[in-house]
C-alpha cells in the first residue's frame, strides 16, 4: 500500500508544490523534497504496521513509549543539528524525521520478531472466551481452539 501511494505521490509530484504556494522558490524547495517524502511514507508505513502488531498483543503503551522516546531522542536532536550546526534546509529536517521513523520501525519490528507468540495467543484467546457470547457451542469451539494451541506448543 505504501508503495502504491508513494507512486501516486511521484506521479503527481510536479503539481504538488503549486497546491501549497505560488512562490517559485518555495515550490522548488517542496519539489526537491518529494523523493524524500516517498521514502518517508514507506518508512512510516513499516513502523506503523509494527506498532499495530505490538498493539494487537495488548502492548500499546510499550509501542507508543518507544515511538515517543525515539522522536524525542533521535528525530528532534537530528533536526536541530541539521538546522543549527550543519545549516541544511528543509531536506535536513525531513531526513531527520525519516531516520526517526526507520529507527522506530526497526525497533518495533525487532519486538514483533522476539515476541512470545504462543503466550500472546493464549492470552488473546482467554480474553475472547471471557468476552465471548454465552452460547455453549461457541464456548466449546473456543475451548477446543485453546486445547489445540496448547497441544501444538
Amino acid at each position: 500500500i505504501a508503495c502504491f501511494f508513494t507512486s501516486i505521490l511521484f506521479i503527481c509530484g510536479e503539481n504538488i508544490p503549486s497546491w501549497f504556494t505560488v512562490d517559485p522558490t518555495l515550490q522548488a524547495i517542496i519539489f526537491d523534497l518529494i523523493p524524500l517524502l516517498g521514502i518517508g511514507n514507506i518508512a512510516m508505513t513499516y513502523g506503523i504496521m509494527s506498532w499495530y502488531i505490538i498493539g494487537s498483543q495488548g502492548r500499546y503503551g510499550l509501542a507508543t513509549t518507544i515511538y515517543v522516546g525515539l522522536i524525542l531522542l533521535i528525530s528532534l536532536p537530528l533536526s536541530a543539528v541539521s538546522i543549527y550546526v550543519l545549516h541544511l534546509d528543509l531536506k535536513g529536517v525531513v531526513a531527520s524525521e525519516i531516520i526517526g521513523y526507520v529507527t522506530g520501525g526497526t525497533v518495533l519490528a525487532v519486538l514483533v520478531i522476539i515476541s512470545d507468540w504462543p503466550e500472546h495467543s493464549r492470552r488473546v484467546i482467554a480474553e475472547a472466551i471471557e468476552c465471548g457470547s454465552s452460547s455453549s457451542e461457541s464456548i466449546n469451539s473456543e475451548n477446543n481452539a485453546v486445547e489445540a494451541l496448547e497441544v501444538s506448543v
